[in-house]
């Protein structure tokens, strides 16, 4: 089957699919995301504990601060993508973002 007869996969396809099957959405296709090595995870948590240390969890007010994650699934808006970022982070005033 050529590219051009394939049904491109959409954000719900991507939403519905298995939380373990490390599939990203790249401009319609699923594009498998390699399982990170154990470097790779100790770089991670040092990162992820850096930008906590500088305030990345909090604020004094409930709406204030930064929400910082790791595996986090994105969808950006305007485009059929959807990513699962090593680490995300997002202001706690936005109110729009939801998590899978």
């Amino acid at each position: 089957m050529t590219d051009s007869a394939r049904q491109l996969v959409t954000i719900e396809d991507w939403v519905a699919q298995d939380d373990d099957a490390r599939m990203e959405l790249v401009e319609g296709h699923f594009v498998r995301k390699a399982l990170p090595s154990l470097d790779h995870s100790f770089a991670q948590a040092r990162v992820l504990s850096s930008l906590t240390r500088l305030g990345g969890q909090g604020g004094p007010g409930p709406d204030e601060g930064w929400w910082i994650g790791t595996e986090v699934h994105v969808i950006y808006s305007g485009r059929p993508n959807g990513f699962i970022h090593d680490i995300a982070g997002w202001r706690k005033s936005t109110r729009d973002c939801g998590s899978r």
